[in-house]
């Protein structure tokens, strides 16, 4: 006689059946997932940030990076030879830019554009300025030259160049005029900077600031860990930020933004901000439009760059907002993020 707790040869066999089945269902579901598009991860899906408040500026012009500077929001813009650097001034649902520095007025700058008209390196048309990115580090900000392929550096009422010999990484002068230096962000405790190409290809380039030596390029993970890209469109990073030992990446195609481990360029975290930007501009939504990405203890903030498009009719109504503004986004900053 069987034991009450021994299964019979019978419940064996059923048991035997049913997980046949459910492993043909499996298989099924696995062959259906990749027919309908999609790919199996391990990763979670990818969260949406959390939206506070989008404003709007009282200006056309268009914003192309940002960073916080003795804690208050500054940002530059990409405008024909605009050389402002901005703090941003909130008035509910808009904001004014407020000029923090005029680079053209800073001690350098003729010296400066003097050397940018005869560099041999540079493309006669790309002999401009084109700021893309901005950070600090103590009582230094930095700038990026996007055409250029410059860093600049404004302190104690002067700017200047700073000394990096990028030519070693043929990459960098890739992609064309408006593919170059797009964000740059430094860990001041370490004393590296991080400067990021836009496309074609796009890379990170490491930094060391006692010799102003490159030390290494980076794309950070391989670029289909970034989704919602559009096809035809080059993956892309167009800004930078660095807090708390990582570095924050804005993936301006994909509408995402990446927390990675600089020490090995490694993706740690990735949020989307998809939701908040879609039905915004009249646009091609086939191109991401944030370009000025900061960060403190509580708040991601967007800038973008809507090259002039205007609000969507919808996105006027619901906000009570009309004509080409840029826009600034503030979203939630997540636990661990």
């Amino acid at each position: 006689m069987d034991s009450p707790d021994s299964p019979t040869v019978t419940d064996d066999a059923s048991s035997n059946r049913f997980s046949r089945e459910i492993g043909r269902l499996l298989l099924v579901l696995f062959v259906a997932g990749f027919s309908f598009g999609f790919q199996p991860s391990t990763k979670a899906e990818l969260t949406a940030l959390e939206v506070i408040r989008v404003t709007f500026g009282t200006s056309s012009q268009e914003i192309s990076g940002a960073a916080f500077i003795q804690g208050r929001l500054h940002v530059v813009a990409d405008g024909p030879e605009d050389l402002g650097i901005y703090a941003v001034r909130q008035m509910g649902k808009r904001f004014e830019l407020e000029v923090h520095f005029d680079v053209g007025t800073l001690s350098g700058y003729r010296d400066y554009i003097a050397a940018l008209e005869t560099d041999a390196d540079v493309p006669a048309k790309d002999r401009l300025i084109d700021f893309e990115g901005l950070c600090s580090c103590g009582r230094s900000i930095y700038l990026s030259n996007e055409r250029a392929r410059h860093i600049l550096r404004v302190r104690a009422g002067k700017v200047e160049r700073m000394p990096i010999d990028f030519r070693d990484f043929k990459e960098v002068q890739e992609g064309g005029s408006n593919a170059g230096f797009e964000g740059v962000a430094v860990d001041c405790a370490k004393g590296l900077m991080y400067v990021a190409k836009e496309r074609s290809p796009r890379e990170i380039l490491t930094v060391r600031m006692t010799d102003w030596k490159v030390l290494r390029m980076d794309q950070v993970e391989p670029l289909t860990a970034s989704t919602g890209t559009a096809a035809g469109v080059a993956p892309d990073f167009s800004d930078l930020a660095f807090d708390k030992g990582h570095l924050y990446v804005l993936e301006r195609s994909a509408r995402q933004i990446a927390k990675v481990d600089p020490a090995g360029m490694r993706v740690v975290a990735r949020f989307s901000y998809e939701p908040a930007e879609r039905g915004l501009y009249d646009t091609d939504p086939r191109f991401g439009l944030a370009e000025g990405l900061a960060l403190n203890s509580e708040l991601v903030i967007l800038g973008f760059d809507n090259n002039g498009a205007q609000l969507t009719p919808a996105a006027s109504e619901r906000f009570g907002v009309t004509g080409n503004p840029s826009a600034i986004i503030y979203f939630k900053r997540p636990r661990g993020f």
